[in-house]
């Protein structure tokens, strides 16, 4: 276990199950989950650092203080994350000079019920509308032993993962988190073992508010002559084992499937 893992599984070990029924692991640790334990076979480790968590119900009794105290009991470390209220913190494992950052985010509609300036410390909660399509599609649900404990983790299906990274292409202020999406997205396209029950899942997502956005997100990365997709994720397939003079190819070849979908005249909302 590389100290990413051990990072991950300390911090879920800290929340403990009560607080692990509330989450779902919505972020860069989804693909690390499906692999080694959904899909149970042999991938390559994805890149990924932050731990994100949505949040499925909100409330100062249920998450936000008690949140706080659980990771604060684990020796997780608070960072002050507001200037104008000394009581919002996030938290990070930090060890041997690394820090890996755990985050909460959750639906505005969620967000409201729960989240308010509180007279005691509590952890922080940040609206992301991007991840409702993962808040209203079924988990996946795992079991996880660490040390002593058998933990139920649920996570973002396959397919909402990757319409809620495809989302967020468009709004990534951290350049660097960019290419990272694209190639999370191509993970699951690549290393799934069974590509047309994905794609059929996705597929059963189009009624979503939110697809025809993430459609044409996707289409804009991809574009010929000014797409930039294909440079982003060349460093990713070359780590995977492509040859250099295969990796445009064998990109092609792995989002080819997912425009197929595109292309369905269902795909696209026209006004």
């Amino acid at each position: 276990m590389n100290f990413y893992e051990k990072a991950f599984h300390e911090t879920l070990y800290a929340l403990g199950q009560q607080h692990l029924d509330n989450l779902i692991v919505i972020g860069g640790w989804c693909p690390y989950l499906y692999s080694r334990y959904a899909w149970d076979r042999k991938a390559p480790f994805p890149s990924t650092v932050d731990i994100d968590f949505a949040v499925k119900k909100m409330s100062p009794d249920h998450f936000s203080e008690p949140v706080f105290r659980k990771l604060a009991a684990a020796n997780l470390v608070p960072r002050k994350m507001d200037m104008d209220d000394e009581n919002r913190f996030q938290f990070a494992y930090i060890s041997d000079r690394l820090l890996i950052p755990v985050e909460f985010i959750t639906t505005p509609s969620v967000l409201p019920k729960g989240q308010k300036v509180l007279a005691r410390p509590y952890v922080a909660c940040d609206p992301v509308p991007e991840v409702d399509i993962a808040l209203r599609t079924a988990s996946i649900r795992q079991v996880i032993r660490y040390k002593d404990k058998d933990l139920l983790v649920q996570t973002a299906s396959p397919a909402a993962f990757i319409v809620v990274k495809g989302l967020l292409l468009e709004h990534r202020v951290n350049s660097q988190k960019l290419p990272k999406d694209l190639a999370s997205i191509a993970f699951v396209l690549r290393y799934v073992p069974d590509l047309q029950n994905l794609l059929n899942e996705v597929a059963a997502l189009r009624e979503h508010e939110s697809f025809s956005e993430f459609v044409v997100i996707l289409k804009k990365m991809f574009r010929e002559g000014d797409g930039c997709a294909y440079g982003m994720l060349e460093p990713f397939f070359q780590q995977w084992g492509v040859p250099r003079d295969r990796v445009r190819e064998q990109i092609k070849t792995t989002f080819d499937p997912l425009f197929t979908i595109f292309r369905s005249r269902r795909a696209e909302r026209r006004p």
